[in-house]
């Protein structure tokens, strides 16, 4: 591990502390110096989301992650350790505690794919990752009160405003299990086919908005 990772110390998160308000950028170095943070099998698991490769990580780029989160404020040194503060303590909390990893594909009706995003849940809080140009991320976060509903139904409504006829995969896991969602508009009503974890393929179903908004939150628990 490099010296970076190994002097680190972060401000611990905790529940009732602010969330930032605003979408917040990372670079791929400064994702990889935060997972750099911890090891264990939930950091693990949010790298794999993440598909960062351990192997394609180097201590060059993890120190130029901490370079750059303390050249925006969301670091500073005490002696010779590194302290991750405001969003990017954040984003290490979420990353180390998390205990279930969605990812959401945006496509066509055809299957061609348009947009995919990472969303992570820890039981106190989450985030939303988006892939951007260039290895970089946007990170939203929410509480939990914060239904996962409100925030998939809202993804959803937005694709199919914009694409009718599109189709919303979710893929979502826990350390030990894992279920798909399709989803896509169907007329007012909306269009489930839900595998459960290991299980056969199930029927397509046509659900009311609220039949929806629970599926989703039963499925997404945590």
């Amino acid at each position: 591990m490099n010296d970076a990772a190994h002097n680190h110390h972060s401000q611990p998160w905790r529940a009732h502390d602010e969330l930032p308000e605003a979408v917040v950028g990372y670079g791929t170095a400064e994702i990889a110096y935060i997972l750099s943070c911890h090891t264990g099998t939930q950091i693990e698991q949010t790298r794999t989301a993440l598909a960062y490769d351990r192997d394609q990580i180097n201590d060059d780029i993890i120190t130029a992650g901490a370079s750059s989160l303390l050249a925006r404020g969301q670091a500073h040194i005490t002696g010779e350790t590194v302290e991750l503060t405001g969003p990017a303590s954040l984003l290490e909390y979420i990353a180390a505690a998390a205990t279930r990893w969605n990812h959401i594909g945006l496509h066509e009706a055809d299957g061609t794919g348009i947009d995919a995003l990472v969303h992570i849940q820890t039981p106190q809080t989450a985030v939303l990752m988006q892939p951007r140009a260039l290895g970089t991320w946007w990170a939203i976060f929410a509480r939990t009160e914060a239904t996962p509903a409100s925030l998939i139904t809202e993804l959803l409504h937005h694709h199919v405003a914009t694409h009718p006829d599109g189709v919303m995969f979710i893929a979502t896991g826990t350390l030990h299990t894992s279920d798909n969602m399709f989803i896509r508009a169907h007329q007012d009503q909306w269009e489930l086919a839900h595998t459960l974890d290991h299980q056969p393929p199930a029927p397509t179903i046509i659900l009311t908005p609220s039949e929806l908004t629970h599926r989703i939150n039963t499925a997404l628990e945590v």
